[in-house]
């Protein structure tokens, strides 16, 4: 699957010196952390770059809320990586202040089912 590219790793990291690079499906998810990091805004050559979810962050953790984190992460992600054909996302509260994203997705050209958790920190501690 060398279509899916090769890219730095995310969060960057450094192994001898060097930035550490990922290919095929490590690619894929590289880039989901990436745009789960980030906020709308922040990049200022592409402002829409992020994902909507942050903008729950004071809301009360209820099934509408967890269902909107769904919504916007499917949408972000097919918005903003388009080497995946399929997605789905499911928000499971594990604790407190803390969710974990499932997320579920196809890679064009694969029929493999891939398989990532995203712990998401309401708190913004990691």
């Amino acid at each position: 699957m060398s279509f899916l590219g090769r890219g730095w790793n995310y969060p960057l990291e450094y192994n001898n010196g060097m930035v550490d690079m990922v290919e095929d499906v490590d690619s894929v998810i590289a880039a989901i952390k990436l745009l789960l990091a980030t906020t709308p805004g922040e990049r200022f050559m592409l402002p829409g770059f992020g994902s909507r979810a942050g903008q729950l962050l004071f809301e009360g953790i209820t099934p509408h809320t967890l269902r909107l984190i769904e919504v916007y992460t499917e949408e972000d992600i097919r918005t903003w990586i388009p080497r995946i054909q399929w997605v789905e996302v499911t928000a499971k509260q594990v604790e407190d202040h803390l969710l974990q994203l499932i997320i579920e997705f196809k890679v064009i050209g694969n029929p493999v089912q891939e398989t990532f958790v995203y712990p998401y920190y309401l708190d913004g501690v990691r």
